[in-house]
């Protein structure tokens, strides 16, 4: 089972991106990404943002649900506008990829989003959670 959820998710967004939507920003794991040059290109952060949680997954507890959270963090410093755009594109990726994310992962979900917008700086930023399931994981 692939449990390296912040790969699946980079590549569900720059796989699935629309570029006739939004211009497609720099999308990459906070690992990998020291410092973001906004001046030249929006971004998206991928990270992860709490433990893998495994809960049974039946009666007998022979197989158990896995869950995994994924942190989405979007940074523009174009305009409020341009935000919702990398917002809109995101969140229409994780619909239409929410049943069928991965071969080992069965379901998305959205857990909320956090505006982190600073006018006095002009960043505007919007930090989406997911969390990813799979259920009935063999033991």
């Amino acid at each position: 089972m692939e449990h390296d959820v912040v790969q699946i998710a980079v590549d569900l967004l720059n796989d699935n991106w629309n570029a006739a939507n939004v211009d497609k920003p720099t999308i990459g794991i906070s690992e990998d990404i020291k410092r973001l040059d906004l001046n030249n290109k929006d971004g998206i952060i991928v990270y992860e943002t709490g433990p893998k949680l495994r809960e049974k997954g039946n009666l007998f507890y022979s197989v158990e649900d896995l869950n995994s959270f994924v942190s989405i963090d979007i940074r523009t410093i174009k305009n409020r506008t341009r935000l919702y755009d990398l917002i809109t594109e995101v969140d229409r990726i994780r619909i239409l990829k929410r049943n069928d994310p991965h071969t080992d992962w069965h379901t998305i979900y959205h857990l909320r989003s956090t505006a982190f917008t600073n006018k006095h700086t002009m960043l505007w930023r919007e930090v989406m959670e997911w969390r990813f399931v799979a259920r009935k994981v063999s033991l």
